[in-house]
């Protein structure tokens, strides 16, 4: 491991802290090295709470502001199969109101604590992020997880909601870049792990508020969620929080499995552009193999 984290003691149950290792014999860059030494002597907590959710944190003293990432089990892998686009218009409906409050008076909520927020999808999870203040995090983050929990899903944000889903596919025709990466990712993985997080135009525009409402039922679970939080922050208050809130929430669902071999090999796309892009994709070392991290380092070096 390149840093140190904390771990639940089976005796006690308390969080403990296990020492970071960083390899004394290596090729790489002084610069490089000196990186992974700073991040091996940071400090992250962790801690899995009963239903399922990993609870992650670095306190970070010398710094003023937060971050924080929810990332939900929501991604395009586990989307129906005459459904793809839904986890796109979830991520833009949770945005438009939640708990109490509809979308305006949501946006307003935000915007007095200084919360800087977004959604995105991805090809396993859904991910919410938001920036702040540290002071800011225990009134900001009941609104965060209000996202989660309580989101209004109002029908009539639907519409607009469609529109900027089927116009982000649209784009993609301006932008070779990422039209030549989405092709790549499509030949390259297995399905439903080649989807486009964009959806499918043919799919998005039959989805309904029923079928949005059932996929959030579904997949808005702590099973296989996580909440990492890094910045200005009590951890201990954090996890207590966290426990208050979110200890109720219930739920677990079936991981994606692929369904059909990639088709891999040479694709070209025709395009009435100038340019030219080439993409390249070849399989790598799994997470949990011990060469992740020179992988990663020579991704950085190329």
């Amino acid at each position: 491991m390149w840093q140190r984290k904390t771990d639940p003691d089976p005796l006690t149950g308390k969080d403990v802290a296990l020492p970071g290792h960083v390899p004394c014999e290596t090729s790489l860059s002084p610069n490089l090295i000196v990186s992974l030494q700073c991040l091996a002597m940071s400090l992250l907590c962790q801690h899995r709470m009963g239903n399922g959710l990993w609870l992650i944190g670095e306190p970070m003293e010398s710094v003023q502001s937060l971050a924080l990432t929810l990332l939900l089990p929501a991604g395009v892998s586990v989307e129906p199969q005459d459904q793809q686009g839904v986890s796109a218009l979830i991520s833009e409906l949770i945005c438009r109101g939640a708990g109490q409050l509809n979308s305006r008076d949501y946006c307003e909520a935000m915007d007095q604590l200084g919360v800087q927020r977004g959604t995105s999808v991805e090809t396993t999870h859904l991910r919410i992020g938001a920036m702040m203040i540290g002071s800011k995090w225990p009134q900001a983050l009941p609104l965060v997880l209000d996202m989660v929990l309580r989101p209004k899903l109002p029908k009539d944000e639907l519409g607009p909601s469609r529109d900027l889903a089927i116009q982000s596919i649209e784009a993609i025709e301006d932008e070779p870049q990422q039209k030549v990466l989405l092709e790549l990712r499509q030949r390259h993985y297995p399905q439903p792990f080649g989807r486009s997080p964009l959806g499918r135009r043919e799919h998005l525009e039959k989805i309904s508020l029923e079928q949005i409402q059932s996929f959030w039922t579904d997949r808005f679970i702590p099973d296989g969620a996580v909440l990492s939080v890094a910045g200005r922050f009590d951890w201990d208050q954090l996890k207590s929080q966290v426990e208050h809130q979110l200890g109720d929430w219930a739920g677990q669902g079936s991981q994606p499995q692929p369904e059909q071999s990639p088709l891999r090999g040479y694709h070209h796309c025709d395009a009435e552009s100038a340019q030219v892009h080439i993409g390249v994709a070849y399989d790598a070392v799994p997470e949990s193999d011990p060469d992740r991290w020179l992988q990663r380092a020579a991704v950085e070096i190329l």
